[in-house]
């Protein structure tokens, strides 16, 4: 079982990823996504938490850059994604 202090250290290199990978995109709408998507993982067994959240924050950040939706000063004059409207398997 992973103990909280190394999820924490793991959840700071998660962060790290999507941001190099969308470099387009504001780091506090990743940081939201990231945080987001944690918030909905619950349960004792917490190993595979990090990658879950990495995976999952990126699918959205793809989905949210594919339909052409602004995420936070980028692609689309359409309208803008909020932290609220990224939630699991939209799309």
């Amino acid at each position: 079982m992973v103990e909280p202090d190394h999820e924490g250290r793991q959840m700071a290199e998660v962060q790290e990823r999507p941001q190099a990978r969308f470099p387009e995109v504001d780091p506090t709408v990743v940081e939201a996504a990231i945080h987001l998507v944690r918030s909905e993982i619950t349960g004792p067994v917490r190993d595979f938490v990090p990658l879950l959240v990495e995976r999952a924050a990126r699918i959205r950040l793809e989905r949210a850059l594919a339909d052409g939706t602004e995420v936070a000063g980028g692609t689309s004059p359409d309208r803008a994604v909020t932290p609220d409207e990224m939630t699991p398997n939209s799309g």
